[in-house]
């Protein structure tokens, strides 16, 4: 079976251009290894179905 992709194509560039803009906008206030825990929340999160679609998808 397969399996459908959480993020469209157009969510997910729009995801990776606002992660980059969080990353920019934190500047000095993120420490060694937080881009990488944050990455693996998110990953989890989508994984655990903790980020649900409303009833416009």
């Amino acid at each position: 079976m397969e399996e459908k992709a959480f993020f469209t194509a157009k969510e997910r560039e729009q995801l990776f251009a606002l992660y980059k803009r969080l990353l920019q906008l934190s500047g000095d206030t993120l420490q060694k290894g937080d881009c990488h825990k944050l990455k693996i929340h998110l990953i989890k999160a989508v994984a655990e179905g903790n980020l649900p679609r409303n009833c416009f998808g």
